[in-house]
């Protein structure tokens, strides 16, 4: 198995079709038949997603195309975590439902990992070369930015965009991050990169086209707290368990 592009969705039936069938036929064409897989976790849904998703594989006559439904957890981050320890591919990426990076991106991503020998590629919507097609909300900008500032001075990290929803991994980096993964909210994306790095990975950002999508299910502001308890869980567990590792300088 060559490749596997997880995908988290929550009460996605209405958005994630297109993306879907997008990735499916761009991965087909990539890999060709039984070389890839795309695995979707649906979490803490109350529409037809699960539906949905087993009318498409039923459609398209395909195994490639795995469906797991993970019930009541409300976090994103768990239904991600689920879905990399599922994967079988030699290069695992996550990605969003709503089709923010489009199929493009992803071969994109997936070249620069394979070509640089990196062990880790993460989004930077952020970066010189970066094309956003829509506004973020003001709300979501703003916070985005203070939580980066935040997480970059805390942990010393380089990275400008830790949140991106488009990240790939070698098969050894996610056996090797996924056991310090212990925050599984927004903090979680952070929580991978201090697993990478405290595991001397390479990782490398890549610029990205990011569409801004209608209908997000992130509140930001309403998950404060949780916000600061898993930024906290993650401080005690870089500077009091791992002291020296956490003032370190991961791989570029």
């Amino acid at each position: 198995m060559k490749f596997s592009l997880v995908i988290p969705a929550k009460n996605e039936e209405k958005r994630i079709i297109l993306p879907l069938l997008e990735y499916y036929a761009a991965l087909h064409r990539r890999f060709g038949s039984k070389k890839f897989e795309i695995i979707v976790v649906v979490n803490n849904t109350t529409d037809r997603t699960v539906d949905t998703l087993q009318t498409i594989r039923s459609i398209l006559k395909t195994d490639e195309i795995r469906v797991f439904d993970i019930g009541t957890t409300e976090s994103k981050g768990r239904a991600v975590v689920f879905g990399l320890r599922k994967a079988k591919g030699k290069i695992i990426g996550f990605t969003d439902a709503d089709g923010s990076y489009n199929a493009q991106e992803v071969m994109k991503m997936y070249r620069k990992i394979v070509v640089n020998k990196a062990d880790a590629v993460i989004a930077n919507r952020y970066a010189k070369n970066s094309v956003l097609v829509g506004e973020l909300p003001w709300k979501r900008k703003i916070f985005s930015r203070l939580f980066n500032t935040t997480i970059r001075t805390l942990f010393g990290v380089p990275f400008k965009d830790t949140q991106g929803g488009l990240k790939l991994f070698t098969k050894e980096a996610v056996l090797a991050m996924l056991p310090e993964v212990i925050t599984f909210g927004w903090a979680c994306d952070t929580n991978m990169i201090l697993a990478l790095r405290n595991n001397n990975m390479r990782i490398l950002e890549s610029p990205i086209e990011w569409s801004q999508q209608a209908g997000s299910h992130l509140s930001f502001f309403k998950s404060g707290y949780e916000i600061v308890r898993e930024v906290w869980t993650l401080a005690i567990g870089q500077y009091v368990k791992r002291p020296l590792v956490a003032l370190s300088t991961p791989k570029q």
